[in-house]
């Protein structure tokens, strides 16, 4: 199964995981910080293991365009959810998760994340975030519409 959640800033850091055979695998780590607003969903869908499965384009999560497919949720507001809990249910617990499945407004949710060193790392603390495809639609139109009135 899979739970939808998520928007994210993340900050990088080192991090090691072990393996079930005992080796290493290289993560980079890092923490998300999003908070939520009226309307909005995280649009972010988890395995049974907070592995992200896939980001709805509509999503605060992919709007963000920092965590990716492949990336695992290890802490929510401090709670760890590396040993099996699930991230969707520490959220219902503190009540950012209403029972109707929307989201409390204004609450900042912190998640510490990894994902594996073969993969490109999250963007640095400050990269300004891609703008959501709609309004990046909008943009071009609008500058395209200027540029007709301006000759240019």
């Amino acid at each position: 199964g899979s739970a939808a959640i998520g928007r994210f800033l993340p900050i990088p850091m080192a991090a090691s995981e072990s393996s079930a055979a005992g080796a290493t695998l290289q993560q980079h780590a890092y923490t998300v910080r999003l908070t939520t607003c009226p309307g909005a969903r995280f649009g972010l869908h988890l395995n049974d293991a907070n592995r992200v499965v896939r980001l709805d384009a509509d999503g605060l999560a992919a709007a963000d365009g920092k965590l990716q497919p492949g990336d695992t949720i290890l802490s929510v507001n401090g709670v760890s959810v590396a040993r099996g809990a699930k991230v969707v249910d520490v959220l219902k617990r503190d009540g950012t998760l209403r029972a109707d499945g929307g989201l409390q407004d204004g609450r900042t949710v912190v998640f510490q994340a990894a994902r594996a060193a073969e993969q490109a790392p999250p963007p640095a603390d400050g990269a300004p975030p891609p703008l959501p495809p709609q309004l990046q639609q909008t943009l071009t139109s609008a500058t395209g519409w200027l540029r007709s009135r301006l000759g240019g």
